[in-house]
Parts: C-alpha cells; sequence; structure tokens
C-alpha cells in the first residue's frame, strides 16, 4: 500500500489538533479535578474553630490555685477513683 502526500495529511492533523487544542467550545478531555468531601470539609471548619479556643482554662486554673493557696481545695476521692479506674473526667 502505497500513501501518496504523507506530509500533507500529517500536516492537515496537527492543523486540525491546534485548533481543537484552541477551541473554547470544545469539550476538554482528561482534566484533573479534586473535590473535597464533607467529612473534609467539615473538618477543616472544624479545625479553625478550634485555633480560636484556649488551650488553658485560664479561669478554672486561677480558681483551683486561689483554691489551694486559701486551703479550701478539696479534692473528690470517688471522681478521682473513677478517673484513675476508667477514664473519666469530668471538667
Amino acid at each position: 500500500m502505497q500513501i501518496n502526500n504523507a506530509t500533507s495529511v500529517q500536516g492537515i492533523y496537527n492543523n486540525y489538533k491546534v485548533k481543537q487544542k484552541n477551541n473554547p467550545y470544545v469539550e476538554k478531555q482528561n482534566v484533573d479535578v479534586a473535590e473535597i468531601s464533607q467529612l473534609g470539609k467539615d473538618f477543616a471548619f472544624t479545625m479553625e474553630k478550634l485555633k480560636n479556643v484556649e488551650e488553658v482554662r485560664t479561669d478554672k486554673v486561677q480558681s483551683i490555685k486561689e483554691q489551694i493557696e486559701n486551703g479550701t481545695y478539696k479534692v473528690d476521692s470517688t471522681k478521682l477513683a473513677k478517673a484513675m479506674l476508667f477514664g473519666e473526667t469530668n471538667n
């Protein structure tokens, strides 16, 4: 089989390819898309809100310090035992 004008065919193909690439109405193929799941969005929202939360509750720390200094701080042995055995804590 003999192909005549192979360079002409290649030129037409290349010209078509360039036109398709630059045509805004041609549907683009092989476009990478990244979507963030709702769980990911919720996580990001929560992390953003947590940035504004104090890590240490200074009001509670100050209150306990004052109670210790005044000698009025009492440890609830039942709560302490439960926390040690079951990991329960009440802030």
